[in-house]
């Protein structure tokens, strides 16, 4: 009994660990998406308006 619910909590912290990953997982690819316009947008005013590195201080 004891064997099987030391297991039952293992699983169960296991599980919330994958789940915890697959919600950072969503978020990185939302993230990531995110800083490939930014960069984009940023690199092209970038060169030109030094104020520009102020939002992705934010973002980060």
């Amino acid at each position: 009994m004891e064997r099987r619910k030391k297991r039952a909590r293992m699983n169960g912290e296991n599980r919330k660990k994958t789940r915890v990953k697959k919600s950072f997982r969503l978020p990185d690819k939302l993230h990531v998406g995110n800083p490939v316009a930014s960069m984009t947008n940023a690199g092209g005013m970038d060169e030109t308006p030094p104020s520009q590195p102020a939002p992705p201080h934010s973002l980060g």
